[in-house]
């Protein structure tokens, strides 16, 4: 702190002593620091200190000037003062320039120095006289006489007299002169004096459209303070005459007065030599054109460019000019088998002047090869070796086609006739399966229709009973247990749709993880015996074969559906009589068995059972009750998961469907616990919570909301989820979230991360009618704590309840 207070207070006496040398000088002299943004760029200056010699030099006032910036006292100084001041307080290096300042209308010469960095000094002297009389010098009148008599442009100075008028005061011999060429004899005296307009008008007699457009240019020039160019055209007894014309704006700096100074170089020689190359161009062009092949000309021994025509650029897929032409490219362009003899040809030709001529592949833009016939002539010098060769092309790919194509049509007749016999044999084959397959799809589809359309009139009928006016308790209770039981009808076969459509799509998403055996059937038996119990049909484990503590490395959730399916449909096909589970290890498998006393299934029918849309008999009334996909979907998860699938069946006896899976032992010792279906305590106590319901459909958000005002002091609703990110913002105390994950304007997962970033803790349940493999694994990750599938199962809503609330 002291070294750093010691460095300032020596900066401060040095600029102290600096000012006192100058304060008795009429030099003016001032001490600056400059002015930074946030960014630190110089944007102004602001002054510490002047001496009277500045006050004098430029007019600026001690007092009202010390401690304001120069953009504080001229608000448009020109941005070039605090460049060249920013780049002194910076690199330290001193300056000297002269400069113009519109504010102060005057030329100062400047010295510069600086010995702090961020600040600067400045030496400054009024030198405007000294620049007038350089002026003067340079706007006198002999200068001028001296410039204008010896050139051959055609010159002539106008003043500006206001209300764009203007007056001729100079004039030049090559301007009379050229007048004289067009018919024109008129004198200095005779123009010098008259204004622009009677000396068009009167003088040179032009027309009075081009007296106007002349008159505008002029105006422009004066307004804009710019220069313009532009080319004037005229002919003199048929003889064309073209010349550059020019008008420059001058002002005197003495008196402020504005000319326009007109300057006309004759461009005929140029401009007609132009004309007649592009004539013999046009020329050439019509006979290359003509003869619709390509040309080339390459100068051997001075570069590697060619010029190609622009019929050559159309042969090979370009724009003319597209790419450069250059021989290097087309070396590289031509096809690798035909390189070595076009490059042996070309040889020959420059070393022993033969022939040039060839046909070969070249590669076009598109990256086809197109045939090409090209000839070739060179230029010798005097030793007699080539200098310049150049030549034409034809594309001949068309003609290369059609010999091409007649060789391949003899073979492909030959192949044809073949395969012809195999083709019609497969043709049958093909016929054959498309009409099973029609007709299989044709009965799903019957039947999808059947099961979709079934539940849905007991869910429609029964629930416009239920407005009938008079029904009883029980009345009313049985009808809602039927619409529940149709509902669950129609999940199933959604569930089942779904799942196919994944097989279909070709997903193979599978999850290995030490999974129980026992407690998997065990599970799945529990599960289904109360379907099976309400049809006097008894569902037992053989537990003869099927032993405990079995824990293998497989899908547990895939294994869960097969055995799911396997029952229910020994459930939906047996009449009375018993279903048996078992399964036991044969080898490096382990195979499970379902066995029913149902209707079995005709031998002819075994072999399709698997496939997609097949039932055992579609005329038979319990096989209409089902979409006809678990088995397929049972054999698919088995493909996948490397196993197999296969049954015993005799029709009126039973089935028995059995199915392997690879038996690879667990890597982990699982304690073997029973999976039971835990009952929902439907009265369990929590405390009052304020919930948040994020739910676009009003149907839904009006269920949902019922199920919860029991559970809640509040319930407030949002229908997408940015009102869901707003409402939480308004109602930070809310204590549950349940969030449906398709939403308009922001879904839910994005939602959830909105939220997630204001409060971590809150609970979040994502809620989703998408029943598809990876949703619940994207609501997590996006923040929610726990997931609910559409229709939202009571039992499970409460389980969460219970889970995260419950007292």
């Amino acid at each position: 702190m002291n070294t750093n207070k010691k460095l300032i207070n020596e900066d401060d006496y040095k600029e102290e002593q600096i000012l006192k040398m100058f304060d008795g000088i009429t030099i003016g002299y001032a001490l600056c620091e400059m002015v930074y943004d946030q960014d630190l760029t110089p944007i102004d200056y602001r002054f510490l200190r002047i001496n009277k010699g500045f006050q004098e030099q430029t007019g600026l006032e001690i007092t009202t000037t010390i401690g304001r910036t120069i953009k504080e006292i001229f608000p448009d100084i020109e941005l070039i003062w605090i460049e060249r001041f920013a780049l002194l307080a910076s690199n330290q290096v001193p300056i000297h320039f002269t400069e113009y300042n519109h504010n102060t209308n005057k030329f100062y010469d400047i010295y510069g120095f600086s010995q702090v960095k961020g600040k600067f000094s400045i030496l400054i002297s009024d030198i405007t006289e000294q620049k007038k009389t350089e002026i003067k010098f340079l706007d006198s009148q002999s200068l001028l006489s001296v410039i204008f008599n010896n050139t051959r442009d055609l010159q002539l100075l106008v003043e500006y007299q206001g209300n764009h008028s203007f007056k001729v005061v100079a004039v030049n011999n090559s301007y009379l002169d050229k007048g004289k060429q067009f018919g024109i004899h008129v004198t200095k005296e005779d123009l010098i004096g008259k204004t622009l307009e009677v000396v068009c008008k009167d003088y040179i007699y032009l027309e009075p459209d081009v007296v106007k457009n002349t008159i505008n240019n002029y105006k422009k020039v004066i307004d804009s303070n710019q220069q313009i160019k532009f080319v004037e055209s005229v002919s003199i007894e048929n003889f064309p005459y073209h010349a550059e014309v020019t008008l420059t704006p001058i002002i005197n700096s003495e008196n402020g007065k504005k000319y326009v100074f007109y300057n006309s170089h004759d461009i005929t020689k140029e401009t007609e030599s132009i004309r007649l190359l592009k004539d013999s161009e046009e020329r050439f062009a019509l006979a290359v054109k003509a003869s619709n092949a390509g040309i080339w000309d390459w100068k051997v021994l001075e570069s590697d460019k060619l010029w190609v025509s622009d019929r050559l650029y159309e042969i090979l897929g370009y724009q003319p000019r597209e790419v450069e032409a250059r021989f290097s490219n087309w070396k590289d362009w031509i096809h690798p088998n035909d390189s070595k003899r076009v490059m042996k040809v070309l040889k020959n030709h420059l070393e022993n002047n033969v022939s040039y001529q060839l046909e070969f592949r070249i590669r076009k833009k598109t990256g086809d090869y197109a045939w090409i016939f090209t000839r070739g002539a060179s230029v010798l010098n005097e030793h007699g070796k080539p200098i310049r060769i150049a030549g034409s092309v034809s594309d001949r790919t068309e003609r290369k086609k059609v010999q091409i194509s007649l060789k391949l049509k003899s073979r492909e007749i030959e192949a044809k006739n073949q395969k012809l016999y195999q083709a019609n044999q497969e043709l049958l084959k093909t016929k054959e399966r498309a009409e099973e397959s029609d007709r299989l799809k044709s009965a799903f589809l019957a039947n999808m229709s059947h099961e979709i359309r079934t539940p849905m009139n007991g869910i429609l009928g029964f629930s416009r009973l239920l407005k009938d006016p008079g029904l009883s308790g029980d009345e009313q209770n049985n009808y809602i247990k039927i619409i529940e039981r149709a509902g669950d009808r129609m999940l199933n076969i959604i569930n089942d749709i779904i799942s196919i459509s994944k097989i279909e799509s070709g997903e193979r998403n599978i999850s290995y993880t030490d999974t129980d055996i026992y407690n998997q059937v065990d599970f799945v038996c529990n599960l289904l015996k109360p379907e099976a119990e309400n049809k006097n049909i008894g569902l037992y484990i053989d537990k003869q074969f099927s032993k405990k503590n079995i824990v293998i490395r497989t899908d547990g959730e895939k294994l869960f559906a097969i055995l799911t399916n396997l029952v229910k449909n020994a459930i939906k096909y047996t009449q009375q009589g018993e279903i048996t589970i078992g399964y036991s290890q044969k080898e490096e498998f382990l195979e499970f068995f379902v066995k029913d006393t149902g209707i079995g299934i005709a031998e002819d029918r075994q072999d399709v059972i698997f496939e997609r849309f097949i039932q055992a008999d579609v005329q038979n009334v319990m096989a209409k009750q089902g979409a006809g996909l678990g088995l397929s979907i049972s054999k698919a998860f088995l493909d996948m998961l490397g196993g197999k699938i296969w049954l015993e069946s005799k029709e009126g006896i039973g089935s028995t469907f059995y199915f392997a899976i690879p038996y690879q032992p667990g890597t982990e010792e699982l304690e073997v616990k029973e999976k039971t279906i835990a009952p929902v305590d439907e009265e369990f106590e929590i405390n009052k919570i304020k919930t948040l319901i994020a739910e676009d459909d009003k149907i839904s958000a009006m269920l949902i909301s019922k199920e919860m005002d029991k559970y809640s002091k509040k319930v407030i609703k949002a229908q997408n989820g940015l009102e869901a990110v707003e409402m939480f913002q308004e109602n930070p105390d809310t204590d549950l979230i349940l969030m449906d994950i398709q939403m308009p304007v922001m879904n839910g997962y994005i939602a959830t991360q909105e939220i997630r970033k204001i409060n971590k803790d809150v609970i979040i349940i994502a809620q989703s009618a998408f029943a598809l493999s990876g949703d619940k694994d994207k609501a997590l990750v996006a923040g929610c704590n726990d997931y609910l599938t559409k229709p939202i199962n009571r039992a499970e809503l409460l389980t969460l309840l219970q889970k995260y609330f419950k007292k």
